[in-house]
């Protein structure tokens, strides 16, 4: 198919471009790109029949969230040529543009609120009974706050402008799972010598605080996020994390979150619980990295921590 338009987004953007193409009933195959973000839009007549975005979202998403690209590239084919099976929607864009625009407008007043150096840190006292439904992106951001990063860190750790980060932030924010990081309070006052009998001194260390987890099936993209108090692990649709193998017990095992991280318990399935290949017996504290298996089916444990202080003793002369 012939290319008829192309150029810039930085020049002609997206919500410049596309009320142009839909006031001229303009029909045809909109491809827009943005980073690693790739859409194309079905036109015919000015009206939306169909999308594909590379993020997966729907139609009516996908447009909401192009509109506000103003940097990339776009091309125009002469011909809408849909999928296989795909129904046309006739959509009409105009609202979508307009809701769209919108959108752009209140997250260039977010992104004038947002600094660089600005760090958020993860809510753990949130209620448990609330559910929350992350994607694999959403929790990896999730992860990279609850390890201390400010933002302009984060949206480099990413390879992500700071601008495609912001939104799933006010995602978090608004869920209920982060909040802006304070200024820290100032250091309590040294604590008085300590005198033992037994010729040993306290001195200051830290420890780790989990603040969040995930189990991860291996080889594949799903992430179960471990957010609240209790997950139950098993084959039946009841539990909160289903895993439909046949060498899964119908109610396998469960994790608890305790004050030390979280904790996983086998509950007297058929073919036993393993971390790092030790089969569990009553009790297990997990570690980031952990290697978990339920029956033959293998998941990766991983942790977002915190640095608080706490002490070690170490012995040391009188």
């Amino acid at each position: 198919m012939p290319v008829i338009l192309q150029g810039s987004l930085d020049r002609f953007p997206a919500a410049v471009l596309l009320p142009f193409l839909v006031a001229h009933a303009q029909s045809g195959t909109l491809a827009l790109e943005r980073g690693s973000k790739r859409t194309r839009i079905f036109l015919r007549d000015g009206r939306i029949d169909w999308t594909e975005a590379s993020n997966g979202l729907g139609a009516e998403e996908a447009i909401l969230d192009c509109v506000a690209w103003d940097d990339g590239t776009f091309s125009l084919q002469d011909e809408a040529v849909l999928p296989d099976g795909a129904t046309p929607l006739g959509l009409d864009p105009a609202v979508l543009i307009e809701e769209g625009l919108r959108r752009a407008q209140a997250m260039r007043e977010a992104l004038g609120a947002f600094q660089p150096e600005q760090e958020f840190e993860v809510i753990t006292e949130r209620d448990e009974k609330d559910q929350i439904s992350l994607s694999h992106d959403e929790f990896t951001v999730l992860f990279r706050i609850g390890a201390g990063r400010t933002l302009a860190a984060l949206a480099k750790d990413l390879g992500r402008p700071m601008s495609d980060v912001i939104p799933t932030i006010l995602k978090l924010q608004t869920g209920g799972l982060i909040r802006e990081k304070s200024a820290p309070p100032p250091p309590p006052p040294p604590p008085a010598p300590i005198e033992s009998s037994d010729a040993t001194t306290l001195s200051s260390a830290k420890r780790l605080r989990t603040l969040a987890g995930s189990l991860t099936p291996s080889g594949t993209g799903t992430v179960h996020p471990l957010l609240d108090t209790e997950y139950t692990i098993g084959r039946d649709a009841a539990n909160t994390i289903v895993i439909p193998d046949g060498s899964v017990s119908s109610k396998h095992a469960r994790v608890i979150k305790t004050a030390d991280g979280f904790v996983l318990e086998d509950l007297n399935s058929r073919n036993g619980t393993f971390v790092n290949g030790e089969r569990v017996t009553g009790t297990t504290l997990l570690n980031d990295n952990d290697v978990v298996r339920f029956g033959r089916v293998i998941l990766t444990f991983n942790a977002a921590t915190e640095e608080v202080p706490g002490s070690a003793t170490n012995p040391g002369s009188a």
